[in-house]
Parts: C-alpha cells; sequence; structure tokens
C-alpha cells in the first residue's frame, strides 16, 4: 500500500464539502440575483478552478481548488 492512497480520498471529498458549501450559499445568491447570472458565475469559477486544479504546487492548493470547484457546482 501507498502511504499517499488517501490523498485521492480526499481530492474526492473535497468536491462533496464545496458542493454542501455552495448549496446553502448559492441558494439565496440565485434568488436574489437570477438564475441566469448564478450560472454563468458558477460556470466560470468550475472553469477556472479545474484548470488551476490540473496544476498544483502542492496538495493543500489541490484540495482547496477541488473545494472550490464543488462549491461552484453547488
Amino acid at each position: 500500500m501507498c502511504e499517499r492512497e488517501l490523498y485521492g480520498t480526499i481530492g474526492s471529498s473535497m468536491i462533496f464539502v464545496g458542493f454542501f458549501l455552495g448549496g446553502i450559499v448559492v441558494g439565496p445568491f440565485s434568488d436574489k440575483f437570477g438564475r441566469k447570472i448564478t450560472m454563468y458565475i458558477s460556470g466560470l469559477i468550475v472553469s477556472i478552478m479545474s484548470l488551476l486544479a490540473a496544476f498544483p504546487e502542492a496538495f493543500w492548493l489541490f484540495a482547496l481548488a477541488r473545494c472550490v470547484i464543488g462549491f461552484g457546482i453547488g
């Protein structure tokens, strides 16, 4: 077994943490500003953070990017 095997699990879990937080925050934002602008902003967040998650310098940057991706999906 690899000692870094847990990193994959943490990286995947961060998506769901961000998804949970995004669902709480983005719902009221969507009610206030509309769904169209919310979808554009969410798409932009997911696109930029996916690009940043592809080339991280450290694992914590990757995990943070995955959390923000989840937030954008939420």
